[in-house]
């Protein structure tokens, strides 16, 4: 699963890696743009890492 792998590979990189399902997805949506600028992934690796978070994250 590849946005699992970069979920992994590139956010685990910088901190602890949190679970997609101890937020929302608000928090999630609010979060990850700031977090893609700081991990310098490209757009469609983000891509792939929201589909993953957000499919597993905490109803709103």
């Amino acid at each position: 699963m590849a946005g699992r792998t970069l979920y992994i590979n590139h956010c685990g990189s910088c901190h602890n890696l949190h679970l997609p399902e101890q937020y929302t997805q608000a928090h999630w949506e609010k979060v990850m743009p700031g977090m893609r600028l700081k991990a310098k992934i490209s757009e469609e690796e983000a891509k792939l890492i929201s589909n993953f978070v957000l499919a597993r994250c905490k109803p709103d």
